[in-house]
């Protein structure tokens, strides 16, 4: 039975600024890195669980040394993950476990997600062919000099989607 309630204000994590304001499918499909900052009383081996949105990571726990830097844990939030939620704000947090009890929880994080697509595949890259009738050059991908400067062609793959 806990006497005291537990904390719910830990630094909010921490999402790779590099992304920017909007996390879309490109760089959802190579995962996002969110951090952990340094926590009040971070200790050696607590085990900490991210949530985004309503996914739940596996519990981590914190390596030692770490409990004295800026960002004590950085976790890689995979694609299938991301997607759950494919539009819209999502809360990112997390919560420390010590013993196996819980023994505090951070404030939220929003980030906004847009990973859905135009269509439900992902597109082929066109196969781009030059058209001059003098080119002994045919080979799909390739302008050489005498198609520089003419018109070309690009064809792109039929998908069900279209």
């Amino acid at each position: 039975m806990l006497l005291e309630s537990l904390p719910n204000d830990y630094p909010a994590p921490v999402v790779n600024p590099a992304l920017g304001n909007l996390i879309d499918y490109t760089e959802a499909k190579a995962g996002v890195e969110v951090g952990i900052p340094l926590y009040p009383d971070a200790a050696p081996l607590d085990l900490i669980t991210l949530h985004w949105g309503n996914e739940n990571s596996t519990a981590f726990p914190l390596p030692e040394g770490s409990e004295t830097v800026e960002i004590v844990l950085s976790i890689l939030v995979p694609y299938e993950a991301i997607a759950t939620m494919p539009q819209g704000t999502v809360q990112v947090t997390y919560s420390v476990y010590r013993a196996g009890e819980q023994v505090g929880s951070s404030l939220a994080r929003a980030v906004e997600v847009n990973v859905t697509l135009p269509v439900p595949e992902v597109i082929e890259a066109p196969i781009i062919q030059g058209t001059s009738l003098t080119s002994p050059n045919i080979e799909d991908n390739f302008i050489d000099e005498d198609d520089y400067e003419l018109n070309g062609r690009a064809i792109v793959a039929w998908q069900k989607g279209f």
